[in-house]
């Protein structure tokens, strides 16, 4: 189901203002929901995103929510008051990023970029050596 759009970006509805918190529901099909750029906008509460499978960090996946058709769509303070369930509000998948195209993903957790970075770090000390013979060989 295509939801008030007329293309992916371009705003099928006006700007979104929240008078308290609020659900948008992406249900069970694939959702495009475009909202015109918000930045302006009052928000006064949170606004939660139920039923959401769309791709995370990168945008353009199966559930698509967009808030104009660029970053300043939105602040970073509303961008903050945004958070996404893979249901009906009981399992979080995270809180939100803007994209450069206005659509609103889910960001990674903290605790997903700590493990990223702990990874990496694990590799790259278990190569060492290898790296440190490779200069040595480079410098001769």
């Amino acid at each position: 189901t295509t939801l008030f759009r007329s293309s992916n970006n371009t705003a099928g509805i006006g700007a979104l203002t929240l008078q308290s918190t609020s659900i948008i529901d992406m249900g069970s099909g694939a959702s495009i929901v475009a909202f015109a750029d918000s930045h302006t906008a009052t928000w006064a509460g949170t606004l939660k995103i139920y039923n959401y499978s769309g791709t995370p960090v990168t945008g353009s996946g199966t559930d698509q929510l967009y808030f104009g058709n660029s970053s300043s769509g939105l602040t970073s303070t509303q961008v903050g008051e945004i958070t996404f369930f893979s249901d009906a509000g009981t399992t979080s998948l995270g809180g939100a990023i803007i994209l450069a195209d206005g659509e609103v993903v889910v960001a990674p957790e903290p605790g997903t970029w700590a493990a990223a970075a702990l990874a990496l770090s694990a590799l790259a000390y278990t190569q060492r050596r290898r790296i440190a013979r490779s200069f040595k060989r480079g410098a001769v």
